[in-house]
């Protein structure tokens, strides 16, 4: 066994300097190797590590060899040796997948990931790859990489492909959402204004969406309400994002509903559209899990939560769209904080990636704590950061100092402006005066300060004309602020902690 596993070594390392060309060998030499793969005891673990790099590296330099090994062998055969106890034998049990995966064709690709995602090779992977006692040793984490990668590249189609606005049966999933979130038995009478026959024969007739459907459909946050499939047209997300949708509200409906309901109960400015940040939060996942891309040659990032799940993006989707549901209602965003709140959420959840969480629990436990307000201070001290360090470089020194005198007069002529533009304040006297108000401004050649009394529908700038009061500014003496205010010393405790901080005098002599 010892002088075969050498044999074996020396062979590998002659054919990696490109002496003879792989396929040179013959049907019966590649039966021997995978005769070591699938008969290796835990002995002859040497034997077995450099028979499946051997088999990895025949299948990248010989599309004939591949489908050789592909006929003879099976990834759940390989997936045994995920038990090793020796890492390098699950290193190359991993590399071999992939090799194998990244020769295959749609239909073959598709197969093995079906097979990888089967609850006990999952749970294998998870035990005695993943989360073994041994580090992640920087190979594995790059097959890992890859392995991910591929995994999330199933996906792929799914989003190139555009919906088709005349399918009925993906129309009818629009419904099945509409019953689900709003509690309709039935949909009779929901797809047309005239009954009788459900969703699909309805769309099939030609009858047109009813203004029930419409107003369920608005509420759900599509754009276009007589056919709201023509929102998901965009590729990418394409059909990927409606699937996204479906599966949320099928795997958890009460969280669907009381999502949508919600923000069915707020003024229109203020809703969070489910539709559009379902597609817009699919097509963000795409990118920053990299579908569409080939695997990285020097890539080590991986997410030991993605292989937990038999259907990964569809889990984190369901997660990260409640979410921005979250952050929209903390930042009180209105329409135009769209892109604001899509920038915060990919914020949050790439601080949550960085953290490699294990399980999907630990990834929603982290965003939770990663809060709007939180992200914000995380960005300020950023920033604050970056300054430290770049502020102190002679280039920036120079830039501040040569730009200072310009933004000194600029503060200066908005400050002046803002005083001619004059405020309304409230009157504050000894009895309590409801809806009074009086209106201070600076005279536009800057000499005096102009006030009086002001009705409430009044809009400033007021000319000086109507103002009676009047006080030129080479009397004013000072200018009080928060509690030095002289009529902020007479108030109560309580009332002065309240009106100090906004609180401010010009001190003259009567």
């Amino acid at each position: 066994g010892e002088a075969l596993a050498y044999i074996l070594t020396a062979f590998l390392q002659f054919m990696d300097h490109g002496i003879l060309p792989w396929k040179e060998f013959s049907d019966d030499f590649i039966r021997k190797i995978i005769g070591y793969v699938l008969r290796s005891t835990p002995a002859e673990a040497m034997i077995l590590q450099r028979s499946l790099a051997i088999l990895e590296c025949a299948i990248l330099s010989s599309e004939d060899l591949y489908k050789a090994i592909s006929a003879q062998i099976t990834v759940e055969e390989i997936t045994v040796h995920f038990k090793s106890p020796v890492p390098e034998v699950q290193l190359n049990a991993v590399a071999l997948i992939n090799a194998l995966w990244l020769r295959s064709t749609k239909v073959r690709a598709r197969e093995i990931g079906e097979t990888l995602q089967f609850k006990y090779i999952r749970a294998v992977m998870l035990n005695y790859v993943i989360r073994g006692r041994r580090q992640i040793s920087s190979e594995m984490a790059h097959q890992l990489h890859v392995l991910q990668v591929l995994m999330m590249n199933l996906n792929e189609d799914r989003m190139y492909t555009k919906i088709n606005p005349s399918d009925t049966a993906i129309l009818e999933k629009l419904y099945e959402l509409s019953q689900i979130a709003f509690g309709r038995d039935n949909d009779s009478d929901f797809a047309s204004p005239n009954p009788g026959g459900n969703a699909r024969t309805l769309a099939r007739k030609g009858r047109g969406v009813s203004d029930r459907a419409q107003a369920e459909f608005k509420k759900l946050g599509f754009s276009n309400l007589t056919n709201p499939l023509m929102d998901f047209t965009k590729r990418p997300p394409g059909v990927l994002a409606l699937d996204c949708i479906v599966y949320f509200a099928l795997n958890y409906p009460d969280s669907f509903t009381r999502l949508v309901l919600e923000n069915s109960c707020r003024q229109d400015n203020y809703v969070c559209p489910f539709a559009r940040t379902s597609i817009d939060m699919t097509k963000l996942l795409c990118k920053m899990l990299k579908i569409g891309e080939l695997p990285s040659e020097t890539g080590t990032d991986y997410y030991p939560m993605l292989f937990t799940q038999e259907s990964p993006l569809e889990e984190l989707f369901c997660i990260c769209i409640q979410l921005l549901n979250k952050t929209w209602r903390e930042m009180r965003a209105m329409d135009e904080d769209y892109d604001k709140v899509i920038d915060v959420v990919r914020e949050q959840i790439t601080l949550a990636l960085s953290e490699k969480p294990d399980t999907m629990d630990r990834f929603r436990a982290i965003l939770h704590e990663l809060d709007y307000h939180q992200i914000i201070k995380i960005l300020q001290d950023r920033r604050a950061s970056m300054l430290e360090t770049n502020t102190d470089l002679e280039p920036f020194c120079e830039l501040r100092e040569g730009k200072r005198p310009e933004v000194l007069d600029l503060v200066r002529k908005h400050r002046l402006n803002a005083l001619v533009e004059g405020t309304i304040f409230n009157k504050v006297t000894t009895r309590r005066s409801k809806d009074k108000f009086w209106y201070c401004r600076l005279a536009p050649n800057h000499k005096c300060l102009h006030w009086g009394d002001v009705p409430d529908s009044a809009k400033p700038p007021l000319p000086v004309e109507m103002l009676p009061e009047m006080l030129p500014v080479s009397d004013i003496k000072g200018l009080a602020v928060g509690k030095e205010c002289p009529h902020i010393m007479k108030e109560g405790k309580g009332k002065k902690e309240s009106l100090a901080p906004l609180a401010f005098s010009v001190l003259y002599d009567p």
